[in-house]
């Protein structure tokens, strides 16, 4: 078990480092072109992968720290956040940071050794929006209220190849993922591929979930999440809806879990507890309808 630790964290360092010179180098090419949406992406992709494979290889302190990095990123490719000079040091600091914490391991010391990770935090969180509403660019309101974001509701079935859990990784960290994307408002495990008793092997991955979820992340978006394990999974997300607003959200509770597709997905589960959950969300809904 220790020499595939050592093997799967080798080949994170190397991915890292590769990602972070990606990084840099596209925040070197965005000064020049501001607002350049396939620089935009491709550095968020480039801070995406490496918190996810610091997941994988139980980095956390790398993990969290890029989590709040890709956030910003997240923010500034959707136009919430310029991408303004401030900005672009803030993250170049923070590429630096994760570099260093590379190092580190790569020296055999933990990865926070000699960095000052507090600090790091709040420069990020300077950049996050204000209790109560989404981050402006200064200057770009003018006195006007902020429209409120779009909402989206996506149904999506995940089926994970069956050598999810050989390759090192939780499939639970994408759950997390997506919670932390939005909110997650039903979920049900799916034995539809569990095989019988007798086949079942316990290092292969069967179980499948089918999951409700609300944000304002377009199911492209959200499709990012699953950028590790998109080739071996069968994976399927569905934009139920075009629009959705703060108007009409008590009404699509209500279309959404009782809707054809997805039916599967209110389907009473056999312990009662999905079930429970997805009247829970109507209810709250009709109460929505009625206040």
């Amino acid at each position: 078990m220790a020499d595939n630790y050592s093997q799967f964290l080798g080949v994170f360092l190397g991915e890292a480092s590769e990602n972070l010179e990606s990084l840099e180098q596209g925040l070197l090419e965005l000064e020049a072109k501001p607002g350049d949406a396939s620089l935009l992406n491709a550095i968020f992709r480039a801070a995406h992968t490496i918190k996810g494979s610091a997941g994988l290889v139980g980095q956390k302190g790398i993990q969290d720290f890029t989590h709040i990095l890709e956030n910003l990123l997240d923010r500034v490719r959707s136009g919430q956040v310029a991408a303004d000079g401030g900005v672009i040091s803030t993250v170049l600091a923070s590429a630096d940071v994760i570099k260093r914490m590379v190092a580190n391991l790569s020296a055999g010391r933990p990865a926070e050794t000699g960095i000052d990770l507090d600090r790091a935090f709040d420069a990020l969180r300077r950049h996050e929006p204000l209790a109560g509403g989404a981050a402006a660019a200064p200057g770009k309101t003018g006195g006007r209220a902020e429209e409120a974001p779009r909402l989206h509701r996506t149904h999506l079935n995940l089926k994970y190849g069956s050598g999810i859990l050989g390759n090192g990784i939780d499939p639970l960290m994408f759950l997390e993922d997506l919670d932390q994307a939005g909110k997650i408002l039903a979920i049900e495990d799916d034995p539809s591929s569990l095989p019988p008793w007798e086949a079942f092997n316990p290092e292969a991955w069967s179980l499948g979930w089918k999951v409700l979820h609300e944000s304002t992340q377009p199911v492209e978006r959200l499709k990012e999440i699953f950028l590790f394990v998109s080739d071996e999974s069968e994976l399927r997300l569905t934009d139920l809806t075009e629009s959705v607003n703060a108007a009409d959200r008590a009404a699509l509770a209500e279309v959404s879990v009782r809707g054809q597709n997805p039916a599967d997905l209110a389907a009473p589960d056999r312990r009662g507890g999905s079930d429970r959950r997805l009247k829970a969300d109507r209810r709250a809904g009709d109460a929505a309808a009625e206040a």
